[in-house]
């Protein structure tokens, strides 16, 4: 027998989406003038096919750049729509971010409303309050701000729109199962136009980053947690969003490795390259400092200087092993519990088991040089809240006097204020390139590529001086880096110091009076032609040449 959802107040909808809005123009009201920062340079304003629609093939002279194109062609298509109606002016790029985050807490908050109508959570006519629950949900979302680097930092429109899509075939998929007789062969038409719009939105998914993967397993996690019935027809129905599995695999074995991040970073002492099982036990670690993020956002980073783990039975290793094992157990015995007891527990289960899965992709045995980006909680947060806010709703429930459920609506109420705040004040710090960089080398003074992003920003100002003295201290922490040797030459260059730039390249190389020089006049032709590639293949010989010589 078909159980009717309970009927949702419209009023009570309304209210809840003119807060979500309200909330997050309110958190990101400071963030649209924040201009291009780190690899935006590289990914965007000199990106071919964003300003004049050069085919992806044709971008095969920067691989990497030709892997970002065809992974997420969607986002560069609407990176390129920027360009065609504003040119680079930072503004319209923040809008559309904007708008993106927008309609992705809007989707948490029906999502959670359709989680509420599905059969399991109506079957025991236990009346929850799912408004409250699905309004909080989407307020949190929308205000917290570890969502800031996924939505103010331009580039990373893959992680937030990715994001978006995700939810949206869900919740199509939800209403699909929701539709009167959708379950069966005579179901009505409009009911699978839900089910084409949740595939075709997975497809979204897929295009516009590769965490995106993780969709059909979720919506399989959702099918056999909330629905019922025979085994065999749901997985036939389930097949065509299965089928979107093969997207990402497909574009990768047409040549196009999808651990795009590698290069991003490269170069830049962001971290060094781990092995599989490296990374795996530090990632143990890394998943604990976003659970810390999700309660304490402080201290939050753009670049983290964080340490790579060798043992498994590294104290804070194992520890952390411990303590995500037992998150996921206690998925599981929810689950349990609430086959016999509270449905709403499922709830709880499915947002614990939402947060691993989302996250696996970037967080497990795939190595990314990266350890550590705030950007990749973005889909995760969602499972994560949704957790949250139902327990402490069902807490709530239980208690006998009404002032103290007041209190705890007030607090929930508090917190979505102070994540606002927290937001708002976050997205300062993104408005501005020299404060931008000096707050993430307050918080990673090990690593080059602060000083050398600082460096810049100071050359671009023509304050040489400061820019020479971030230029060697990035130097100082890798040596190796030729991006970093090239520009401080160029300073020197530019300041009538050719003698101390030769010096420079004979004790940086072991090189003769005579040879250090030579090399000096040969990355000087090289760069006034405008040759930058050759230019770093010469220094970087000349690196290999060093090194084989010991």
């Amino acid at each position: 027998m078909r159980v009717r959802p309970a009927s949702i107040p419209f009023k009570g909808r309304v209210i809840s989406i003119i807060f979500v809005l309200a909330v997050g123009f309110i958190s990101y009201a400071n963030s649209f003038s924040a201009p291009f920062q780190f690899d935006e340079y590289r990914f965007l304003t000199p990106n071919p096919f964003i300003i004049s629609g050069a085919s992806v093939s044709s971008l095969h002279y920067d691989q990497e750049l030709e892997k970002m194109v065809a992974h997420r062609y969607l986002v560069m298509l609407t990176f390129l729509l920027n360009y065609r109606m504003h040119g680079f002016e930072v503004e319209g790029y923040h809008v559309v971010n904007f708008v993106v985050h927008i309609i992705s807490s809007l989707l948490v908050f029906w999502l959670v409303l359709s989680l509420f109508k599905t059969p399991f959570m109506n079957g025991a006519g236990i009346r929850y309050p799912s408004v409250s629950i699905a309004a909080f949900a989407g307020l949190i979302f929308a205000a917290h701000p570890v969502q800031t680097e996924a939505v103010t930092y331009i580039h990373q429109r893959s992680s937030s729109m990715a994001g978006m899509f995700f939810l949206l075939s869900l919740v199509l998929y939800l209403r699909w199962r929701l539709s009167p007789g959708a379950g069966s062969s005579g179901g009505r038409r409009r009911a699978w136009l839900w089910y084409a719009g949740s595939v075709l939105a997975a497809v979204c998914a897929m295009k516009s980053k590769e965490n995106a993967f993780t969709l059909p397993f979720v919506i399989v996690l959702c099918e056999f947690l909330f629905f019922g019935g025979r085994v065999r027809p749901r997985a036939v129905r389930l097949l065509p969003v299965l089928m979107t599995l093969l997207i990402i695999p497909l574009t990768s074995f047409l040549g196009l490795d999808w651990s795009l991040e590698r290069a991003t970073w490269s170069g830049m002492n962001v971290t060094q390259a781990v092995s599989r099982t490296d990374y795996l036990l530090t990632q143990f670690r890394v998943i604990m400092t976003y659970l810390r993020l999700f309660f304490f956002p402080v201290n939050q980073n753009f670049l983290y200087n964080y340490p790579v783990y060798h043992s498994f039975f590294t104290f804070a290793v194992f520890a952390s092993f411990v303590c995500l094992l037992f998150l996921f157990a206690l998925g599981g015995y929810l689950v349990y519990l609430s086959r016999r007891g509270n449905r709403g527990l499922r709830i709880i289960a499915f947002g614990i088991f939402w947060f691993f899965m989302t996250l696996s992709v970037e967080s497990s045995f795939i190595p990314i040089p990266a350890l550590i980006n705030e950007y990749r909680l973005y889909l995760p947060s969602v499972g994560f809240i949704l957790s949250m806010v139902t327990a402490v709703f069902l807490v709530r429930e239980r208690l006998t006097r009404a002032g103290m459920r007041f209190v705890v609506t007030a607090c929930l109420a508090g917190i979505v204020i102070l994540f606002s705040g927290a937001a708002y004040a976050r997205n300062n710090i993104w408005s501005g390139k020299i404060g931008f960089w000096q707050d993430v080398l307050k918080k990673s003074p090990g690593t080059a590529a602060p000083h050398n992003y600082l460096a810049m920003e100071y050359e671009r100002l023509g304050m040489m001086d400061r820019a020479m003295v971030e230029y060697m201290a990035s130097l100082a922490i890798n040596p190796a880096d030729v991006e970093t040797l090239l520009n401080v030459i160029m300073v020197l260059s530019e300041k009538g110091k050719q003698a101390d730039a030769v010096a420079l390249l004979g004790e940086t190389f072991r090189l003769g009076p005579d040879e250090a020089n030579e090399a000096y006049e040969r990355i000087m032709e090289l760069s006034g032609q405008g040759r930058e590639q050759e230019t770093k293949q010469f220094v970087r010989e000349m690196q290999r040449n060093m090194l084989s010589s010991r």
